[in-house]
């Protein structure tokens, strides 16, 4: 799942001469990207409460004795995707975050240049 987020983004950036350009647009839709993984890896991630509950009749006599075993894996798995889903969006976050420092930056330093 995260792993296509290097696939899926090709940063852009120009240089000229000693100055890189950010192409601020493709930076915003990949933190939109990792946005929308969240929701994804939490839905992926997520046990249906009867899915437990019916462990014990599928497998009969050994699947009532592995069923505590196989409850505790199932939540495990769902914190693990509310644990990653809240990762996704916390990188969406340190994304914008990033940007916007460096678009301050930027601004900053033009008007340095300026005067």
């Amino acid at each position: 799942m995260l792993g296509l987020a290097n696939s899926q983004f090709n940063g852009r950036y120009a240089v000229a001469g000693n100055s890189a350009t950010l192409d601020f647009d493709e930076w915003h839709q990949h933190a939109q990207w990792w946005d929308q993984e969240g929701p994804r890896v939490r839905e992926r991630l997520s046990v249906d409460p009867g899915t437990a509950q019916s462990v014990g009749q599928r497998f009969g006599d050994i699947g009532w004795e592995v069923r505590q075993a196989l409850n505790e894996t199932l939540q495990a798995r769902a914190e693990a995707g509310q644990a990653l889903g809240q990762y996704c969006e916390g990188v969406a976050g340190h994304i914008r975050s990033s940007l916007a420092s460096y678009q301050q930056t930027e601004a900053d330093n033009q008007q340095t240049l300026q005067t």
